[in-house]
């Protein structure tokens, strides 16, 4: 019975070394999966836009992005989570101020279009290498081109929703009207 007892605890302790041991082949896994600077880009694209939840009045605004392959453009979208406003008229003014935080958030003037650094915005950051060999000649001046801001605002008293929209690169917000929401 004691031997038994001895055998028993033995490979405990010896099961409990094998479980304890690291995986060697997690890190070699994730050393060697490569990452797309789109892909990079996007995500820290999309967590520094989600910043603008911090300013006063849009704690329930979500601002995603993606990049619409055959469109070749990066489309921001800004949605205010379902919480409608009042009027017609706070969508709209709220829409527009939304993609003009956008544009500040990535250095644009929003009153002029042209970025803060007289050259290119913050956008062109997000998918930048530290490997230039091979980067396209003026890359940021050209993502610049290739943004688009979209938002959707919610009305509460005509239960509708309003779009704005417009580029990276511009004073302009192009407002739609009311349209009614999709019904599933």
């Amino acid at each position: 019975m004691k031997n038994i007892v001895i055998v028993f605890l033995i490979s405990l302790f010896l099961s409990s070394l094998a479980l304890s041991q690291p995986n060697k082949e997690i890190p070699k896994y994730l050393l060697t999966n490569p990452i797309t600077l789109m892909d990079y880009g996007i995500d820290s694209l999309n967590r520094s836009l989600n910043r603008i939840s911090q300013v006063k009045g849009f704690e329930n605004i979500v601002v995603s992005s993606i990049f619409r392959e055959g469109k070749n453009e990066f489309e921001l979208k800004v949605n205010s989570l379902g919480n409608a406003e009042k009027t017609v008229e706070d969508a709209k003014f709220n829409c527009k101020r939304s993609i003009n935080n956008i544009r500040e958030l990535l250095g644009v003037n929003p009153t002029t279009g042209k970025p803060y650094s007289g050259h290119s915005s913050n956008f062109g950051a997000f998918f930048e290498s530290y490997n230039v060999i091979g980067e396209p000649k003026d890359m940021r001046l050209e993502l610049d081109k290739m943004v688009s801001i979209i938002g959707f605002f919610s009305i509460e008293e005509t239960n509708t929703f309003i779009q704005c929209s417009g580029y990276l690169l511009s004073s302009t917000v192009e407002i739609r009207e009311p349209r009614n929401h999709i019904k599933h």
